[in-house]
């Protein structure tokens, strides 16, 4: 089944690499992972986004994601960005001491997706994509 998502767009990208770079710094166990897809889970708030921003930094079950921020219709929406994984078993505290400078996501491609996920191996495949712009003004 397709999933609607948000992918960022080429300057988001470039700031995404740096915070895993920055990652990399302190986990040296830490595998990257691109690119970059923001998954709702049930909730899907595409394509009406008026606001989208990163906020923080999740370690879960051994993967290190981007948790973002949507509003659609006023109505708020978490978003998770796949930055890769975590090696260790010992990474309870991580994102603790890992510091992440919030930003927005002004440009961005609403996309249908087909996720396969086993272990630490994703595919996938884009079915449609379709460029959009927050404006700012609302």
């Amino acid at each position: 089944m397709f999933e609607t998502v948000l992918i960022p767009h080429g300057n988001q990208v470039k700031v995404i690499r740096e915070i895993q770079n920055s990652f990399s710094d302190i986990a040296a166990d830490f595998v990257p992972f691109e690119p970059f897809f923001m998954r709702f889970g049930n909730e899907n708030p595409l394509p009406a986004v008026d606001f989208a921003r990163a906020e923080e930094i999740q370690v879960v079950d051994g993967r290190v994601f981007l948790v973002s921020v949507v509003s659609s219709g006023g109505v708020r929406f978490f978003g998770r960005i796949l930055l890769g994984f975590l090696l260790s078993k010992n990474i309870s505290s991580i994102e603790k001491v890992f510091f992440m400078e919030k930003f927005d996501f002004p440009v961005f491609k609403i996309a249908k997706v087909f996720f396969i996920e086993e272990g630490f191996s994703v595919q996938w495949r884009i079915s449609e994509e379709k460029w959009r712009k927050v404006d700012k003004n609302k």
